[in-house]
């Protein structure tokens, strides 16, 4: 059993009177795509890419685009939280990698002794201010994850995780998340790893079928935000963001390459939590 939990509960973002307030806002910079274009990839034309390195663009997320964009995400989160939860032992290190704004932290450390030491790495500036408040305990390091291979210094991890992160970024960049993961991960850790990934939105026999269960979803989740209709998030993610959501058994061939065993534990439309070790 575990001991001194936190009394303070994680509330996700989305039910505060200032996410409600930014959510038109949020709705503009995910659904529209009227932002400017980022300036760290030249995005295909016509689409768009997620600006993390913009103050505006973390806050709107932040607020609110975390459960616009994936209603089931505390849900996720909380099954997250189950599982490290489940297997912690005193004296455990955690690791979050792609911390962000600490929204994917806090939820999983309430669930934790108070004295757990807890890391965070991601490569956002403005992302990482947020975190200080979302995520006060969890100890955070500016690295982007290309440098994630001469990054050390922080020793071994037995829960290491990473959340809705590695869609942003290319497969070359991926093994090197995987890689620093395996290096880090002690002999009988698990490393976790949520993320979106690829449907057939376009010609797919089962497009009903994947609108019923965004409806679903949106349904079921416990947000009072004005959630995306099926039309908006569909085409939001195959007509307008640009980035490199891949599949499963990508993911899977990948950690095979970095040493790791892994398999999907949980899927849910086109979000997918992957267990390795």
């Amino acid at each position: 059993m575990l001991l001194g939990k936190r009394m303070l509960r994680f509330k996700s973002a989305s039910g505060s009177i200032g996410a409600l307030r930014n959510e038109a806002s949020a709705r503009q910079l995910f659904v529209n795509g009227s932002r400017q274009l980022s300036t760290l990839r030249r995005p295909k034309e016509g689409k768009v890419r997620d600006e993390w390195e913009s103050a505006e663009f973390a806050e709107a997320w932040t607020s609110t685009g975390h459960i616009l964009t994936n209603p089931a995400r505390d849900s996720q989160l909380r099954l997250l939280s189950k599982l490290v939860a489940n297997r912690f032992k005193e004296g455990d290190k955690v690791l979050d990698i792609g911390c962000g704004s600490g929204l994917s932290s806090a939820p999983v450390l309430a669930s934790l002794p108070v004295n757990v030491q807890a890391h965070g790495v991601d490569g956002n500036e403005a992302m990482l201010k947020l975190c200080k408040d979302n995520s006060p305990t969890l100890t955070t390091h500016k690295v982007p994850f290309e440098e994630l291979g001469s990054f050390s210094g922080l020793g071994e991890f037995q829960h290491i995780f990473t959340v809705q992160a590695l869609h942003e970024v290319d497969d070359e960049t991926k093994l090197i998340v995987f890689d620093f993961a395996k290096k880090s991960l002690s002999e009988n850790g698990a490393f976790y790893i949520w993320d979106r990934f690829q449907y057939d939105g376009k010609e797919s026999k089962f497009l009903d079928d994947y609108k019923g269960l965004w409806d679903y979803i949106t349904t079921e989740t416990s947000s009072t935000l004005n959630q995306l209709s099926w039309e908006e998030y569909n085409q939001a993610y195959l007509e307008i963001k640009d980035d490199f959501a891949s599949e499963e058994d990508d993911y899977i061939q990948m950690l095979d390459k970095s040493g790791f065993q892994a398999q999907v534990l949980h899927k849910l439309f086109n979000r997918s939590l992957i267990v390795a070790r």
